[in-house]
């Protein structure tokens, strides 16, 4: 008897399926598409495409504002990126990592409980493109990728005092400063629009804590107990050192014009009234030495650090031989270079902007 096999046929459309999955996938746009391979590392387009939309929603911002011209470069600067990350990850599980998931549940907490309420957590975890379980998975991580490399990379030395001499003496402009000064002040607030008669009154509880001062009560003890900006007041009112244009005009005026040591009048500005004292003062000119010996010695040791780690990950990717399978980016006109970001877009590191005038935290 004659046996067919015709219900056991496939489709030639499933056996052409069947066949480029095993062969991997073809199509650039494909989540599994391979973008970038090596030993023991792969790089999808999920994973690229993935870490472009985080990135530039930190940035409030989406793919369709990336300049065209520039995308391929930025992918593959992102693709870089991803396949240190794995190559450190493969790294890592010959590396003997102690309290990984105990490290992480404290980060964690400490970044989670820093928010206000769990709904402004919320938002801005998806500003972030990130959910509870993406930001804890994000934190171990970045702690297996930190242990890894302090792992593998040696602690520079500390440098000798003839490399502090001479990085102090090759780099003259990073070490002029502006005049400033140190101050501890009381903030009474009010609000802008407050009635004259409130106003008054916290004009009078501005001067009876001056009084309390002038009579001989420590300033930091008063500060504590009566000023109105939190942030200072648990400092005794001491806001450190600042140089013009860091605070509002009315409050470098009096700050600029008082002798160390002298109680100010009680002044106003738009945050309220204060009274303040100058504790030391710094004059204009090139910062001494002594006083910038630390911080250059950890710019150096800082500096050599991350040469060596350079040279660490370079030594991976080549031992890799990572290859990037995207087709090679076009050369991008010198006018369209001008206009468009000169690197990949990353996370947006927190301003240094000049501080307002001793911003009162609300009660």
């Amino acid at each position: 008897m004659s046996v067919t096999f015709r219900h056991l046929a496939l489709p030639l459309s499933l056996v052409a399926v069947l066949a480029l999955a095993a062969c991997g996938v073809s199509d650039p746009k494909n989540p599994r598409f391979v973008v970038a391979k090596g030993k023991g590392v792969e790089v999808t387009r999920g994973e690229l495409d993935e870490a472009i939309n985080q990135i530039l929603s930190q940035r409030g911002m989406n793919i369709s504002m990336l300049p065209p011209e520039r995308l391929p470069e930025i992918e593959r600067n992102i693709i870089d990126q991803l396949a240190i990350e794995k190559l450190l990850l493969n790294t890592s599980k010959s590396v003997t990592l102690k309290d990984v998931d105990k490290k992480t549940e404290e980060k964690f907490k400490e970044i989670t409980s820093s928010v206000p309420s769990p709904e402004v957590l919320k938002q801005q975890l998806e500003k972030r493109g990130l959910t509870l379980e993406k930001l804890k998975a994000e934190i171990k991580k970045q702690i297996i990728l930190q242990e890894t490399v302090e792992a593998k990379v040696p602690e520079p030395k500390a440098p000798t005092e003839a490399e502090i001499e001479k990085f102090y003496t090759d780099n003259p402009a990073r070490f002029n400063r502006d005049a400033m000064v140190r101050a501890s002040h009381v903030l009474i607030m009010f609000k802008a629009d407050a009635p004259a008669a409130e106003k008054a009154a916290k004009k009078k509880a501005a001067e009876a804590a001056r009084v309390r001062v002038t009579k001989g009560e420590a300033f930091a003890k008063v500060a504590q107990e009566v000023s109105e900006d939190k942030g200072s007041a648990a400092n005794g009112g001491d806001l450190d050192y600042f140089r013009k244009g860091m605070m509002v005009p009315e409050f470098e005026k009096v700050a600029f014009n008082a002798k160390v040591g002298e109680v100010s009048q009680v002044f106003e500005t738009p945050f309220g009234y204060h009274f303040l004292v100058v504790t030391d003062t710094k004059p204009a000119g090139k910062i001494p030495l002594a006083e910038v010996h630390d911080r250059i010695a950890m710019v150096i040791k800082n500096t050599q650090r991350s040469e060596s780690l350079r040279a660490y990950v370079q030594k991976l990717k080549e031992d890799a031989k990572i290859k990037v399978l995207l087709p090679e980016p076009p050369k991008v006109s010198p006018e369209a270079a001008a206009k468009a970001p000169s690197a990949a877009p990353a996370p947006a590191p927190a301003p240094v902007a000049p501080a307002p005038a001793p911003a009162p935290a609300k009660k």
